[in-house]
């Protein structure tokens, strides 16, 4: 028969006690859960888009959700597009990611659609969106 010592049967106690303890990530949605999750959207579920400045686009999605994106190479009919078409260049699916690229599809009146790359930047939180000028907010 094994005996236990007072205070390593307290060592126990408290040990197993603080396991049981919820931690900061087990507290609900944090900012720091939330910036964990994959942050992503549809291409099929695009709203508004504006430009932002040189290479930069904001996008919304069905969502309300704002990304902000990098054009990767020259999209000479971004300033005059009425239209945009995201196709990701990993999946077939639509869905993109924080991180990933894509070809943007430009169409503008009149012209002939124009193609590029871009790479999806990050998703802004409602503060970030509500501070953004009037002429790139989507």
């Amino acid at each position: 028969m094994r005996t236990v010592s007072i205070p390593m049967a307290m060592a126990l106690t408290l040990t197993s006690l603080t396991a049981c303890a919820p931690g900061s990530q087990a507290s609900g949605p944090t900012e720091a859960r939330a910036a964990t999750e994959r942050q992503c959207f549809w291409a099929s579920s695009l709203r508004n888009f504006r430009q932002g400045d040189y290479g930069q686009l904001y996008i919304r999605d069905r969502s309300n959700q704002v990304f902000e994106v990098t054009t990767l190479d020259r999209c000479q009919e971004l300033d005059r597009a009425n239209a945009i078409a995201f196709q990701s260049d990993f999946s077939s699916a639509g869905r993109l990611c924080v991180g990933d690229t894509a070809r943007i599809t430009v169409r503008s009146l009149g012209g002939d659609p124009d193609a590029c790359r871009a790479r999806i930047e990050r998703r802004l939180t409602a503060e970030e969106v509500a501070a953004l000028p009037d002429s790139k907010r989507p």
